[in-house]
């Protein structure tokens, strides 16, 4: 169920018409939130469900739909490469793309994946999940969760986190030379002698 579903569904048991006007509002206004990546693929999949296809680059021209540089800034890719990667137009889709199977086995699905391709996060999931599969959002909004760790844990999936050390650095830091000087003076700081210590060298790590 996506959010504009939701509130359908909720204007459909209020008694109050001022209230349904106000959802009402809402519902045209979606999406509010900002976009984020999940606000993206939420918007994408309404699209699929209202219009019983997925959505091509001239369709990002009307309302409602993220700008072209929004998917450059968020996904790191232009929005052709986007739309092939998860949201392809090579086969006519229907609305019941995401909900043609139980939803178990769209939660299975995406455990395996995630211990096959050990994501560091939400979205480089999405980028490398098998094509005309839903993303992590999708089905984690099928069992009412919307972060992505409460869906992992939810899954009972422990978050992979890349351990890898970072390279260290090979240049040589210089060495740094010390020398100390102390000022010794007598209780009226009347200066009574100066005594110089010996050097030292020290080297950062």
């Amino acid at each position: 169920m996506t959010r504009k579903q939701a509130l359908h569904s909720v204007i459909e048991i209020l008694t109050d018409d001022d209230l349904k006007t106000k959802i009402a509002e809402i519902l045209d206004d979606l999406p509010f939130t900002g976009w984020s990546e999940e606000t993206i693929f939420d918007t994408l999949d309404q699209f699929v469900i209202d219009h019983g296809r997925n959505p091509t680059t001239t369709d990002f021209k009307k309302k409602g739909l993220p700008p072209h540089p929004v998917i450059k800034l968020r996904f790191g890719v232009t929005l052709k490469e986007f739309l092939a990667k998860h949201y392809p137009t090579v086969r006519h889709v229907n609305s019941q793309i995401y909900y043609n199977k139980p939803k178990e086995e769209w939660r299975t699905l995406f455990i395996n994946q995630y211990h096959k391709q050990k994501p560091v996060s939400s979205v480089e999931y999405d980028k490398n999940r098998p094509q005309n599969t839903p993303s992590w959002y999708t089905v984690s909004r099928m069992f009412g969760i919307t972060g992505w760790y409460a869906w992992l844990l939810f899954c009972d999936i422990t978050p992979y986190v890349n351990t890898r050390e970072p390279p260290r650095c090979l240049t040589k830091k210089p060495a740094l030379h010390v020398r100390s000087t102390f000022t010794l003076t007598d209780e009226n700081g009347c200066l009574c002698s100066v005594v110089e210590a010996d050097s030292a060298t020290f080297h950062t790590d």
